[in-house]
């Protein structure tokens, strides 16, 4: 992707690309992957604590519960922490940037505003200090909802070359730990993000979905395009979220 010259620089200084990294020779994209990958684990640890501040017990409950797909009441509350913390890293990422509360659920209203996830409450907050990559993330990240990636091309340590299954964009990812294990054709659940030059995971499931899976996923993909009759797009996968997840 080509950044302009009087584009926001890649590296997060806030400063126009022209008069920030133009004339840096040999800016890599791991440089940039580093500084995107410092502040998005920065601003997941503010969203964490500012979700606790607004929200009630009983509404991280609620949303953990939706994001099990509504498990049976009989199931104790260790139980669903233990679900949670086997998916947590796709359940904080859902939590922060995809979540919004249904009044229906809720019989102590948070403080956070109707139909606005975490991570929009939070930079609406007057109270919220950002700098300018911070703010960039949540933009990039919202706009984004989870779906699922074929390994077209790993580069082991580095990243990969993905494939929507659902939308048929690749994207190429800078991933460190995460391509160490993936071989080409595996697929994963994920949200990739984008800033400037750098594609980056900001949600990844744990679990390596083997390639004899994807005549499901293909199946599913067919019923969206024949109920549609147009391509899929980045709001169908959100409505979708449950189905998907």
């Amino acid at each position: 992707m080509k950044i302009g010259r009087n584009d926001p620089c890649p590296c997060g200084s806030g400063k126009k690309y022209k008069v920030c990294c133009l004339a840096k020779t040999g800016v890599s994209t791991d440089f940039l992957y580093d500084k995107l990958s410092d502040a998005y684990n920065r601003l997941s640890d503010h969203l964490l604590r500012f979700a606790h501040h607004q929200m009630t017990e009983f509404g991280l409950s609620a949303a953990m519960a939706e994001f099990l797909l509504w498990p049976e009441d009989d199931q104790d509350e260790t139980e669903l922490d233990r679900r949670a913390d086997s998916h947590s890293t796709v359940f904080f990422p859902w939590l922060l940037f995809n979540w919004v509360w249904d009044p229906d659920d809720f019989d102590e209203r948070p403080l956070i505003p109707i139909n606005m996830t975490i991570a929009e409450a939070f930079l609406k907050d007057p109270k919220t200090r950002l700098d300018p990559l911070e703010k960039r993330i949540i933009e990039a990240t919202v706009e984004k909802p989870f779906s699922f990636y074929e390994v077209i091309e790993c580069r082991p340590g580095r990243g990969f070359r993905l494939k929507d299954v659902f939308r048929g964009e690749e994207v190429d990812v800078s991933e460190r730990s995460g391509s160490r294990h993936a071989r080409a054709g595996d697929i994963f659940y994920a949200r990739v993000t984008r800033v400037d030059a750098v594609a980056m995971l900001a949600g990844c499931g744990s679990i390596l979905i083997p390639p004899s899976c994807k005549p499901q996923l293909i199946r599913f993909r067919t019923f969206l395009q024949e109920s549609k009759k147009t391509p899929i797009t980045l709001a169908d996968l959100d409505d979708y979220d449950f189905e998907l997840r």
